[in-house]
C-alpha cells in the first residue's frame, strides 16, 4: 500500500468522489483491498472543485485503519482541517455575492441593488453557457468534466443546461459519464432528478439515458450522491419524498445489496439520505435498523451511518437524539476492536452533533470523548475527532464552558499524545466559528481578548514545532483573537515550509488587519513559483475582503515567462478560489489554451465564480464524514487512472 502526492488535487473531494469505483473498477470489479493504479502525473486539476491541497501531505490509496502509513495520515489534523476547510473558512458575503457580477457591487441592503445582482447574474450565466456547452463536448476526459461541473453551477439556466449534462451520460468515458450524473444533482432541476431517479434505480429507462441496456456501476453510483445534492437543495417536498422513497428502497428489511460491485452505491446512499432535511424522521430510524441487521456485511457504508443519522435529528427533540446518542456511547464503552476501530470517528463526531452542554447525558458525552482522545496510542484514528465534537459541543454553550476548558487544558498540556494538542486547539477554534465568532470587528480592530484566545496565544508564542504552531495559528484566526495578528506574522515572514505557510496565510487572512493584508501581499511576490503558498497568500487576501490578491494572481497568468501550463493551471484555481469576479474575463481566455491541463483548470475556476451557492457541492457531504473508514483504493474517477 502507497501514497499519491496529490499535490493540487482537492482532498475532499478526492475523499467524497474517491468512494466512486473507477473506470478500470467497473471493468474488472476489484474488491475493496485493491490498491488503485498509480495517478498521472500531477498537478491535474480536474477535479470537482475546492482548494489545491498542500504539498507534501499524503493521500492514502487503501483503506485507512489498520495501515501504519495510512493512519499517519487519518491522525493528522491538517488531514482533517482539508476535509472540512470549506464549513470553516468561508468568504465573505460580499466576497461570494461579487463573483456573480463583473461589475461593481449594488450597495448592500440595498433592494434594488440586490434586483440589479439577480439580473447581471441570469445574464452572466446565459453568457457562460455556449462556450461550456463547446467545452462539454471534448474528446479530453478532464476538460469534459470540468465544463459539465461548470454547466450544473448555472441553475439559472437550467432549461439551456440540462440536454448537455443529459448528453454527458451517454459518452464512452465512464469519468465523463459518471460526471455528468453528478452535475445533474448539483443542478437539481425536476427533469435532471427524473433522471437521476432512473440512473439510480437501475431501471431500463436508465440504461436507455446512457446508451445501453443498463446503467453502469459508476454512474449509478454517482446518481446517488446526484440525488443527496438535489434533494437537500430543493424546496419542493413532493421532489424530495420522490428522492428519500428511492435511496430507501431496501433498508426496510436490511438488504442493501452485500455484493462489492455494489458497496459503493451502498456508501453514496447512506451519505445523502444524511443530506435531505426529513421531518417524519423514517430515514434516520431507516438507516438505523439497516446498520444493526446489515451493517456488518458493509462496513464501509456502515461507519458512515452515526453521521448521517446525526444531522437528521439534530432538530429532533431531546428524547429522540438522547435515545441514539445512548446507543452511541454504548459502541464506545464496550471497545470492540477493529469493528468499532473503523466505525469510532463518525461516532465520535455524532455525539458532537446530537447532545448540547447541560443536558442530562452531555458530562457522560464529554467522559466518553475525553476517554477517546486520552487513548491516541490505541484509537488515534478518533482521538482528534473526539476533540473536534468536543469543540462543536462547546460552541453551544457560553464561553468557559466545561467542554471548553477542558479543551484548553488539553491544548496546553505539557505532553502531547500523538499530535493531541493541534487537534485541541484547533477544536477550540471550531468552537468559537460555530459560537459566532464570525461576527468579530474586522478591519484593524482588535479581535475578542477572551481567556482562552489570549492563553493559545501565550503557548503559541514558546511553541518550536511549526506543524503545532500552524494549528494554534489557525485556532486563533477562527477565534479571530487579533492580539495574534503581530505572532502569526512574525512566523509567516520567517517560515521557509511552503505547505504550513499557507495554514499561516489563512490565519491572517482571518484576522484581517491591514498589516497582515500588506504582509499576504507582499507574500505573493515572493511565492510566485510555490502554487501552494500563492494561492492561500491570495485566499488570505480575500478573507480580509481586499481585492488585491486577485490583481497580482492575473498579472501572472498574463505573465508568459511565469511558469508553464501546471503553474497557469494553478494560478487559475487560485482564483476561482478567492471568489473575485474579475477573473471570469481572463478564465474564458484560458480555454483558449492548447493545454488541457490549463483549460481545465480556467473551468474549474469558471464553476466557482459561477456558482450561487457560497460553498462547494462537496462541503456539506463532507462535514464530519469519517474518512478513515473509506476504501481509497477507487481514485480513477479522480485522477484518471
Amino acid at each position: 500500500m502507497e501514497f499519491q502526492q496529490i499535490g493540487l488535487i482537492p482532498l475532499a473531494a478526492v475523499l467524497l468522489l474517491g468512494a466512486l469505483p473507477s473506470a478500470a473498477a467497473q471493468c474488472d470489479g476489484p474488491s475493496p483491498m485493491t490498491p488503485a493504479m498509480p495517478a498521472p502525473a500531477l498537478p491535474s486539476p480536474i477535479t470537482p472543485g475546492g482548494y489545491p491541497v498542500p504539498p507534501g501531505l499524503p493521500i492514502p490509496v487503501g483503506p485507512v485503519t489498520g495501515l501504519s502509513g495510512a493512519r499517519a495520515a487519518a491522525e493528522s489534523w491538517r488531514y482533517w482541517f482539508e476535509v472540512n476547510r470549506e464549513r470553516l473558512v468561508a468568504l465573505p458575503e460580499r466576497t461570494q455575492a461579487a463573483a456573480m457580477t463583473p461589475r461593481t457591487l449594488p450597495m448592500a441592503g440595498s433592494s434594488d441593488g440586490m434586483a440589479e445582482l439577480r439580473r447581471t447574474e441570469a445574464a452572466l450565466q446565459s453568457e457562460l453557457v455556449a462556450p461550456l456547452a463547446q467545452a462539454a463536448g471534448s474528446d479530453q476526459a478532464e476538460v469534459a468534466s470540468q465544463a459539465l461541473l461548470a454547466l450544473a453551477r448555472l441553475r439559472a439556466q437550467a432549461p439551456a443546461v440540462e440536454p448537455i449534462l443529459l448528453q454527458g451520460l451517454r459518452r464512452n468515458e465512464l469519468r465523463v459519464a459518471q460526471t455528468a450524473a453528478l452535475a445533474l444533482g448539483m443542478l437539481g432541476s425536476p427533469e435532471a432528478v427524473a433522471a437521476l431517479l432512473d440512473l439510480s434505480d437501475g431501471t431500463r429507462e436508465g440504461g436507455r439515458r446512457c446508451g445501453g441496456l443498463e446503467v453502469p456501476r459508476v454512474v449509478r453510483t454517482a446518481a446517488a450522491y446526484g440525488l443527496g445534492l438535489a434533494g437537500s437543495r430543493s424546496k419542493n417536498p413532493h421532489l424530495r419524498e420522490r428522492i428519500r422513497a428511492s435511496l430507501q428502497k431496501g433498508l426496510g428489511d436490511g438488504a442493501l445489496i452485500d455484493r462489492n460491485a455494489d458497496r459503493e452505491w451502498n456508501l453514496a446512499r447512506v451519505v445523502s439520505l444524511g443530506l435531505i432535511a426529513d421531518p417524519s424522521f423514517r430515514s434516520a430510524l431507516l438507516l438505523q435498523k439497516w446498520e444493526l441487521e446489515a451493517g456488518a456485511q458493509d462496513l464501509a457504508a456502515a461507519a458512515q451511518v452515526p453521521v448521517a443519522v446525526a444531522r437528521l435529528l439534530s432538530q429532533a427533540p431531546a428524547p429522540e437524539r438522547e435515545r441514539y446518542a445512548l446507543s452511541l456511547l454504548a459502541r464506545i464503552e464496550q471497545k470492540d476492536g477493529d469493528l468499532d476501530r473503523r466505525r469510532l470517528p463518525g461516532i465520535a463526531a455524532s455525539l458532537g452533533e446530537l447532545v448540547r452542554p447541560g443536558e442530562p447525558l452531555s458530562v457522560r458525552v464529554t467522559a466518553a470523548l475525553g476517554s477517546l482522545a486520552d487513548d491516541a496510542g490505541r484509537r488515534a484514528e478518533a482521538a482528534g475527532f473526539a476533540l473536534v465534537a468536543l469543540g462543536s459541543m462547546a460552541a453551544s454553550a457560553a464561553p468557559g464552558s466545561p467542554e471548553e476548558m477542558w479543551l484548553l487544558e488539553r491544548a496546553l498540556s505539557p505532553r502531547d499524545r500523538r499530535g493531541m494538542r493541534s487537534w485541541a486547539a484547533l477544536a477550540l477554534g471550531i468552537a468559537a466559528k460555530e459560537r459566532g465568532a464570525e461576527a468579530a470587528p474586522r478591519g484593524g480592530k482588535k479581535g475578542p481578548s477572551d481567556a482562552v484566545s489570549l492563553a493559545l496565544l501565550d503557548r503559541l508564542r514558546s511553541l518550536k514545532d511549526p506543524e503545532e504552531a500552524a494549528a494554534f495559528s489557525l485556532a486563533l484566526g477562527l477565534r479571530r483573537c487579533g492580539e495574534a495578528s503581530v505572532e502569526i506574522r512574525r512566523r509567516y515572514s520567517s517560515l521557509r515550509d511552503e505547505s504550513l505557510r499557507g495554514y499561516l496565510a489563512v490565519a491572517l487572512g482571518l484576522l484581517g488587519t491591514r498589516e497582515n493584508c500588506e504582509e499576504l501581499l507582499s507574500a505573493m511576490d515572493t511565492t510566485r513559483h510555490h502554487p501552494w503558498s500563492l494561492s492561500q497568500a491570495a485566499l488570505g487576501l480575500a478573507l480580509a475582503g481586499d481585492g488585491r490578491g486577485t490583481a497580482r494572481l492575473l498579472e501572472s497568468l498574463a505573465d508568459r515567462s511565469a511558469g508553464g501550463a501546471a503553474a497557469k493551471g494553478a494560478v487559475a484555481m487560485a482564483l476561482g478560489a478567492a471568489g473575485d469576479a474579475r477573473a471570469l474575463r481572463p478564465m474564458l481566455d484560458c480555454l483558449k489554451s492548447t493545454s488541457s491541463a490549463t483549460v481545465a483548470a480556467g473551468l474549474h475556476a469558471i464553476g466557482r465564480l459561477a456558482d450561487d451557492e457560497p460553498m462547494p457541492w462537496f462541503a456539506r457531504p463532507l462535514a464530519d464524514f469519517n474518512y478513515p473508514a473509506v476504501d481509497f483504493a477507487l481514485l480513477g474517477f479522480l485522477t484518471g487512472s
